[in-house]
């Protein structure tokens, strides 16, 4: 019943540092969208 939420926490982060790293890239690399 606990692992679902540890489940959806684990995946929220997940997505929240994928989305940090694209937007570092995006502000890295100007010209290349």
């Amino acid at each position: 019943m606990i692992d679902w939420i540890l489940g959806s926490v684990i995946a929220v982060s997940v997505v929240l540092i994928i989305v940090r790293q694209i937007k570092r890239t995006k502000n890295g690399q100007s010209g290349c969208g």
